[in-house]
């Protein structure tokens, strides 16, 4: 009983379970999805979203015209899930490295799927130009900027994942708040 007892006092505690905004990345064919995921406690309101492939791996961009630079297939940047949560669909050009996606209000488990096609720039690499999987979107950032409040940064790992923490609702409902406030303000001008 005692040695249960030492081997218990010294187990280490589970990590906590990540909670934030969470931005999945799938291949697929004929298009590639960016899942956007609110995993915290919190509703989000206003903010701006940024998904940037320029330090990625694989130097990947997106193909988004027929005859473009893409090795093969293109896809338009487009929203498949949660359309109502995004303010405004973006123009993504072919070649883009780079999308900034405004958001109206993300509830907690609420999810956003976005189509595009996304290619890289290893001819040699494990899976070509047109097929990019977790490895080489590695090293790409999204970043999650509320009005008001410096931008909250991650990094996209081999699995395609990348976790931005939301510290508090206290944080996020404010800066929402003041989102709010200056985009009724901005309107009236």
């Amino acid at each position: 009983m005692w040695r249960l007892a030492f081997v218990l006092i010294f187990i280490p505690a589970w990590p906590a379970v990540a909670t934030g905004l969470t931005v999945t990345f799938l291949d697929g064919s004929p298009q590639d999805l960016f899942i956007v995921e609110n995993t915290s406690d919190c509703d989000l309101g206003q903010f701006e979203l940024a998904i940037d492939l320029t330090s990625s791996r694989g130097g990947s961009y997106f193909d988004a015209t027929p005859g473009g630079m893409g090795a093969s297939m293109s896809q338009p940047f487009a929203v498949a899930v949660g359309r109502s949560a995004i303010a405004r669909v973006p123009d993504v050009a072919d070649g883009d490295q780079v999308v900034r996606i405004p958001f109206y209000y993300l509830p907690r488990d609420f999810r956003v799927v976005f189509t595009a096609d996304i290619d890289d720039q290893l001819p040699t690499g494990p899976m070509g130009e047109t097929v990019v999987d977790g490895t080489e979107l590695s090293g790409a950032t999204v970043s999650m900027t509320f009005f008001g409040v410096a931008p909250v940064t991650s990094t996209f790992g081999d699995s395609g994942r990348a976790l931005i923490a939301v510290t508090g609702c206290q944080v996020a409902q404010a800066a929402s708040s003041r989102a709010m406030a200056w985009s009724v303000v901005s309107t009236r001008a």
